[in-house]
């Protein structure tokens, strides 16, 4: 699973999960709170579950101090995934995780591979609760803050497409 995409799901399911009531911070609760009528009702809604210790926000608040840090981050992607074993959800959300991940600049028809998986990873942006403007956000604080601890920065673009279509090999 992608950070950034750990982070967009992370940030959505503690807002499902609060509903709009400012008194609760589902990353400030304790994971033993959470009933399995709570859990099932989120995977059937969400597709998947993440723990408030699992909370993108609870790992990042530690991660400097962190010394096995890649190790938690692995059994937290896994445990997300695993969320929807004996779901309906189960099939669509390891997919679309997996494709997205190992080909994050590929376009989504060429990440997933085939037309349902395709298809799958739509119905997902297509979801009401899913916003990209939240995925992007996401990207653009993790880059903010990764340049913050630099002087200068150089941001560069370059748009240059070569096309050697009918050129002679030599």
């Amino acid at each position: 699973m992608g950070t950034l995409f750990y982070r967009f799901i992370s940030e959505n399911f503690a807002i499902y999960i609060e509903g709009g009531d400012d008194s609760i911070n589902y990353s400030e609760l304790a994971d033993k709170v959470i009933t399995p009528d709570i859990k099932d009702d989120a995977i059937k809604t969400n597709g998947y579950f993440i723990d408030p210790s699992q909370l993108f926000a609870t790992i990042a608040a530690s991660a400097h101090t962190n010394e096995s840090l890649n190790t938690d981050l692995a059994a937290v992607f896994v445990s997300i995934e695993s969320s929807a074993k004996g779901y309906p959800s189960e099939r669509d959300e390891h997919v679309l995780v997996e494709r997205l991940s190992a080909q994050p600049l590929a376009s989504v028809p060429q990440a997933c591979g085939d037309w349902a998986d395709t298809m799958a990873a739509y119905r997902f942006f297509n979801n009401e609760a899913v916003d990209w403007r939240a995925i992007l956000s996401a990207h653009t604080d993790c880059a903010t803050t990764r340049m913050a601890g630099h002087e200068v920065v150089l941001c560069i673009q370059d748009t240059t497409e070569l096309d050697f279509n009918g050129q002679q090999a030599s």
